[in-house]
């Protein structure tokens, strides 16, 4: 109910909020978009929801005729598809280029590369305000290809939705001191991002996963071990950042990922134990691969 408290840490000082009279039902991008940016709602997702618009393929790495159509228009013709895209991006990065910022090792693609992302963004990105609740109609209702945005925000409940694939189309090459341990191409979404100054967000009874495999491509255009990286399209499932604190996280299923669940993007991030107070409980951890979850500077119910 619109008056339930949630139990560990969100449920400190928690404050039922008011919400419209009217519950809105959503089935479609457009109308989710509209309802979580307007705040003071109760939203109930039917059916499964796609927020790419058809550019989420079936395969990790392959392509659809949306997501070629986007590259086309957003790059000008330069690339009239997807695949043309990938191709030329990873025959221009070499082992040491680094796109993650403007710097002295970019490609000669970084612009190109952040404006398909950029672009990309605009389009998954669900950004939830204020005293919010989003509840699934039934087992089978949830947000596939979204990144759900929850930023400087309170009193947001998540429940009973199936999230999935929070896929990147593209990845930026980043480089790491070691190189067994680098991303190679590293995506930038999380089906849920949790940042800034935000407080008493309750996510319960969801399951969060992936459905695509990660596909390799080979750097510079060299076909060797040696220049094979991951081409990787998937972030975290669950990351909270920055001053995010007073969160639970209960009876929720983490499937078939690999950086799950971050808690602190580094360890300069918050630096005692009375800030980011977070709780997870009754959690499933199904095939996932590490972050399960990864915690910094805060403290903790597990």
């Amino acid at each position: 109910t619109s008056s339930e408290v949630p139990s560990g840490y969100a449920g400190v000082s928690w404050s039922a909020p008011t919400y419209d009279a009217t519950v809105v039902e959503v089935s479609t991008r457009d109308d989710l978009v509209t309802a979580a940016k307007a705040g003071g709602k109760i939203i109930v997702v039917k059916g499964m929801i796609d927020m790419t618009g058809g550019m989420l393929p079936s395969k990790g790495g392959d392509t659809t005729t949306e997501l070629d159509d986007f590259v086309n228009t957003t790059t000008s013709g330069a690339y009239t598809t997807y695949s043309a895209w990938k191709a030329a991006y990873a025959a221009a990065c070499t082992l040491t280029s680094d796109d993650e910022k403007s710097g002295d090792y970019n490609t000669g693609l970084y612009s190109t590369l952040w404006a398909l992302s950029n672009a990309y963004k605009s389009q998954i990105q669900l950004v939830v305000a204020s005293k919010t609740m989003i509840v699934g109609a039934d087992s089978s209702s949830g947000i596939k290809g979204a990144n759900i945005s929850l930023s400087g925000v309170e009193y947001v409940t998540l429940r009973n939705l199936i999230i999935q694939d929070a896929y990147d189309p593209f990845p930026h090459h980043e480089v790491k001191s070691d190189k067994a341990t680098s991303d190679g191409y590293n995506a930038q979404w999380d089906c849920i991002t949790i940042q800034g100054d935000t407080s008493h967000v309750w996510i319960d009874h969801c399951i969060l996963e992936d459905t695509l495999t990660l596909d390799h491509v080979y750097t510079s255009g060299v076909a060797s071990d040696d220049y094979k990286e991951k081409w990787q399209t998937y972030d975290g499932l669950l990351d909270i950042k920055g001053k995010s604190e007073y969160i639970t996280v209960s009876y929720t299923k983490f499937k078939n990922h690999d950086k799950t669940s971050l808690l602190g993007s580094d360890d300069s991030e918050g630096n005692d134990a009375s800030s980011r107070l977070i709780t997870y409980h009754h959690n499933y951890f199904y095939n996932c691969g590490k972050r399960l979850p990864m915690m910094r500077n805060g403290t903790f119910h597990l």
